[in-house]
């Protein structure tokens, strides 16, 4: 009788570097996490504001910046503004649990920037994050 073998879920992983800006510490720290058992190199804010000194102040590039769009001060959507004017290399995903946010979400995102409605799930995002890596940033999804 054969046996079957079960596998452990192949997660795509990478070597970039991915800002992860999320006010809820332990999701945060969640992503952190995860993201970092994949390869990733991951720098974290819990707002806006220490996002753009973070970006301000690292030397290497930022290739990715996964912010939630609710937060205290800054929201999401203006930090990916920021972030773009002085990292125009950084792609965006935006992630939310709100669901009246998705009104001005699509009246302010351009439709080909990445929304994830939490929950989700980390394989779709981690797939999203290696898809949205792997375009080229003249793409459709750059921004």
């Amino acid at each position: 009788m054969a046996r079957l073998e079960q596998k452990a879920p192949q997660w795509p992983s990478g070597v970039e570097t991915i800002l992860v800006v999320e006010d809820d510490a332990r999701f945060r720290f969640l992503l952190v996490r995860s993201f970092e058992s994949c390869g990733y190199t991951v720098l974290a804010a819990s707002h806006g504001e220490e996002a753009l000194e973070i970006c301000k102040g690292h030397a290497g590039p930022i290739h990715l910046l996964l912010t939630d769009v609710v937060m205290p001060g800054m929201n999401g959507l203006e930090l990916a503004r920021e972030v773009m004017a002085l990292r125009s290399e950084t792609r965006t995903i935006i992630m939310s649990g709100h669901v009246d946010n998705t009104i001005i979400l699509n009246s302010a995102l351009k439709p080909t920037t990445p929304f994830f409605h939490k929950p989700f799930s980390f394989d779709e995002l981690l797939r999203k994050v290696r898809e949205v890596l792997d375009t080229p940033l003249e793409g459709p999804l750059h921004r």
